[in-house]
Formats: structure tokens, sequence, C-alpha cells
């Protein structure tokens, strides 16, 4: 079906005119100090780091502070009900990535996020933004993963803008900084504190609480947590395929009366399997914080997914059901423990059952000393009152690098030019600097350049932009017109500098190479910043 004559300008006005209300607040309206912007998963949850930080917000400051979040239309109601059970029922809500959500994201004083915000928000003098990110890598991230590299450009830019970032290990901080070319360019602080969500794991009376409000008394509590697939594999050598169906079938089967396991599945996978049509297994229950209810849990049953990491800290069992630890590596691609995983690996119902039914016989106080070093009961109040009241309560350190740094752009990642540049700093004397291979996400989309995704180097740091102008109504009109008067060459500098500032804001680039990707509004955004201009 044809597009109507002029469907598109009017389209691109309409967005111009979102982005015109949003930017306003970013010009025309003060910070609020009094409010405090949190979002957990972009908006599909409200759990973990980001629930315990906003219970203790409200706990110790009351009314002095407005807590304010957002949430995608499919995830509403579930969040509304987390808020209320948690006494945040004064928590207000917005729709991700709405207008309201932006305006409040450029007024907040305090920002608190655990995964990545939208494109559109640019951050300002004055707020402060703490990322605490969502769990220690196991599975390869960023710029290690097998596929997808391309899609680091939003992690980066919301990891490099935070003036704190949270890690509950130096292993977790070298995976997370590394992976996201980040690891010398960072110039904020990073805490060397526990993760809130873990404290929960210290509470010596939250088993009891849980067991009680959820009648499990007398119960062995087993949960479930497995990573999400992409797709099923078949049966083999005598372990079980990826049908979820098969493998939950035959574990109901070979539990006993007092044995109950809860299963939290990806929602993609929930879909696929009604738990309801089985006696000894349940739906993990959606209106408890889920480490909240992981602490009645006898033994925790995962694969890849970094909740052992956390879990390790309650002392209890842990079962690694890798059957098909192969593939999923090998696709997905994991990452080498400095120190080993300690807990017992099985590859069939029939010895993930006898794990169950078994005790304890492995020695993880080294594990619990690499991954979990910061973890401890009072992290949430002490990262609390550092950041709010600057008490001094964390420990903490930088990891900038003075160094020189050289943007190199080949936003398609065309081949030609990309190597021929690649060549000749091979046969450049080693300096100290630092080359990052710089695309854009909105040129790769193109269909003409999908196979340039093989070109970008390997070893090399990257550096990833969206590659689209975000431009309120009058800008974007000052763009398309083709003079130059005084006020045309305002708003187009101040787009530029804004620009700059969104995509690249605590970098210090001090030279630009543009070698390919026909976008030549990135080299006036680099130009405006007053970053030296090489064109090759």
């Amino acid at each position: 079906m044809k597009k109507k004559p002029g469907g598109r300008l009017l389209s691109n006005i309409k967005e111009h005119l979102i982005n015109s209300e949003i930017y306003h607040a970013y010009y025309k309206l003060p910070i609020r100090e009094d409010l405090v912007f949190v979002e957990s998963r972009n908006g599909k949850d409200f759990a973990g780091n980001i629930l315990r930080l906003a219970v203790e917000i409200n706990e110790r400051y009351g009314g002095r502070y407005k807590i304010c979040t957002a949430a995608v239309p499919g995830c509403m109601d579930h969040i509304r009900q987390i808020l209320s059970c948690c006494g945040l029922g004064n928590v207000q809500i917005c729709e991700y990535d709405s207008k309201q959500h932006i305006q409040m994201l450029e007024t907040a004083a305090y920002l608190i996020n655990d995964t990545t915000f939208p494109f559109r928000y640019v951050k300002r003098d004055g707020q402060i933004y703490l990322n605490t990110w969502h769990g220690t890598p196991y599975k390869k991230m960023g710029n290690d993963k097998h596929e997808g590299r391309h899609l680091i450009d939003n992690i980066q830019r919301n990891l490099m803008q935070a003036d704190y970032l949270l890690f509950p290990s130096r292993y977790c901080e070298v995976r997370m900084t590394e992976a996201h070319c980040i690891q010398d360019m960072y110039p904020g602080t990073v805490l060397e504190e526990g993760y809130p969500r873990n404290t929960v794991f210290f509470d010596p009376e939250a088993a009891a609480r849980v067991k009680e409000a959820y009648h499990l008394e007398g119960k062995r509590v087993y949960v479930y947590m497995p990573t999400f697939r992409e797709q099923s594999s078949p049966q083999q050598d005598g372990r079980p395929g990826t049908d979820l169906s098969e493998i939950m079938r035959e574990t109901d089967d070979q539990l006993n009366e007092d044995e109950i396991l809860f299963v939290k599945l990806h929602p993609l996978a929930a879909t696929q399997i009604d738990l309801s049509s089985y006696s000894h297994i349940r739906q993990f229950p959606e209106d408890i914080e889920p480490y909240e209810f992981l602490t009645a849990c006898t033994c925790l049953v995962t694969d890849y997914s970094s909740v052992f990491y956390d879990f390790a800290n309650s002392g209890r069992k842990i079962v690694r059901f890798i059957y098909d630890e192969d593939d999923y590596s090998s696709s997905r691609g994991l990452y080498d423990q400095p120190v080993a995983i300690p807990y017992p690996a099985v590859s069939s119902v029939s010895d993930l059952i006898g794990e169950l039914r078994s005790g304890i016989d492995y020695d993880d106080r080294d594990f619990l000393a690499c991954y979990c070093t910061y973890d401890n009961a009072a992290a949430t109040e002490k990262i609390v009152r550092h950041i709010f009241e600057k008490a001094g309560t964390c420990r903490e350190h930088r990891i900038y690098t003075e160094k020189e740094r050289v943007l190199v752009y080949s936003g398609d990642l065309a081949g030609e030019p990309l190597k021929g540049f690649l060549s000749s700093i091979q046969n450049e004397p080693e300096d100290g600097t630092d080359y990052y291979i710089c695309f854009s996400r909105v040129a790769l989309r193109r269909k003409s350049n999908a196979g340039n995704l093989g070109n970008l180097p390997v070893g090399l740091p990257v550096y990833g932009i969206n590659g689209k102008l975000f431009l309120t109504l009058p800008e974007y009109l000052a763009k398309r017109s083709s003079g130059s008067g005084k006020s045309a060459n305002r708003k187009k500098e101040q787009y530029l500098r804004r620009e700059f500032r969104r995509s690249f804001l605590n970098t210090d680039f001090s030279k630009f190479i543009y070698l390919s990707g026909d976008n030549s509004s990135i080299t006036e955004v680099m130009q405006c910043a007053g970053v030296e201009i090489i064109t090759r």
C-alpha cells in the first residue's frame, strides 16, 4: 500500500512537535530539586535495585521528594500492583517514551535507572544520575557479543552520562566497562557498594514472612528461573530439548507432595505454556518483588541467568540446569569466570530432582568473594545517603585515564574506507592514542548496509550513535530552509550543540575522522563542539 502524498512530511511534523514540547522542558523549565525519576527495565517492571531504592527514599525522606516512573502500557497494571504492595502508592506513573516521560526526565534533579533512558533524553547540568544496571554479566554483552555489537549505542551513552555507576564487585565493573568500551573514558564515579536488591538476602525474617503470606509452611520450595531462548532445540543424547512443556511434565511427574516448583519465565516464553495444568508446579507470583519471594526458596534452579550471582548471598542451594550449554554458549557467548562456578550442573530432569533433594556439598566462599564482594545488608541505605545527603557512606573510585581519543566515523561500516583506515593505523608507531570506531544505528538499518556489520573490527573500541537528529519543529524548518539568516543560524547552532550533548555528553574526543556514512550532520555536530575534523 502506497503512502499518501505528504504522509511522511506530516509524520515528521508530528514528531518535531513532540520534540518541541520535550526540549522546551530542557531549555525553559527549572530542574526540580524535589523530583526523583526512577525507571526499571525500560518501563517494563518496577523491581530489583529500583524498587529497593524507591522504598528507601520514600521511607527515609517522606514527602520531601516526589517519586515518579514510566511504564509501557502493557505493564502499567503490574507496576501499579507492585507499588501498592510496597507502600509506594504515591509514586506517579506516566507512559513510557511519552512527552510527559521525557519532560520529567528533563526536570528531575535525581535520576535512577537499571537499564537505559530513551534516545531523546538529554542530560542537563545539575541533574544527578545513578545507573545501577541489573545484574552481573555472565552472557557476553556490548562489544563482546557474538552478534548485535551495533546495538551498544544507547547503553554506552547512558553509562557515560551517569554521575554514578554501581557495581557489586570488581569483576562486574571490569566486565561492564570493558564490554561497553568505557573502561578508561568514563568520567564519573564508580560506587563500590552492594546491589540494593540483594539486601533482602541478609534479612533473617524474610523467608518466614514470605512463607506465611503464601501458605508455604512445611513445603520444600524450589524456583526455576531459566534464560529466554529464541527457539527450541530437539532432544539429543538423552538430554531434554528446550521444549518447556516436556521439561515441566517430566519434572512434575517426579516431584513429591511436599515439594513445589515455582517457575518464572520470560514473558515471551510464558505465553507458550500453561503451568496451571501441573500438580506440583506453579506460576511465580507477580504480586511480590522477585527477590523477596526467593528468600523462601530452598533451592534455586537456573542456567545462564545472572540471578545465581545474587542468590548466592542467601546461602541456599543453587543448581544449574544447563542441558544445552554448548549450543547456547556458541550462539550467545558466555564469559570465562576468574573463579569457577561451584554450583552443581545437571543436564537431565532425573539428575535435577536428585540435586533438589540433596544437601549442599560445595564451597562457594571464593565465589562470593569474587562476584558478591560488596553485597551487604545496609547497601540500600548507604547508597541513598551517599547520593542524597552526600554523607560519604559508600566507597568510591574513578577509572578515567588522561589520553588522546580519536573518533573515527564509519556510519555505514562500508568496507573499503574502513579497511583502508585500519590498515593505515597498523603501520603507525604506537603513541597511546585510542581510536574509537563510530557507527550509526540508522545507517546500519538500511537494507543496503545490512551486510556491513561484519566489517566492525574486533579488538578496537567502538562508539555507537543513533544517527538521527531529534529536532524541534522550528529547528526542523530551519534545517529545511535554504536561508542563512541569524534566526536560522541560531536554531541550527542550538540543535547541533544539543545533539552533541545528547550523543557525546561526557566524552573528550580530540579529533573526528570522517570515513563514510552519508551523514553531513554528524560532521556539523562535531564542528560545532570544537572537535578537529579530518576527512579521508
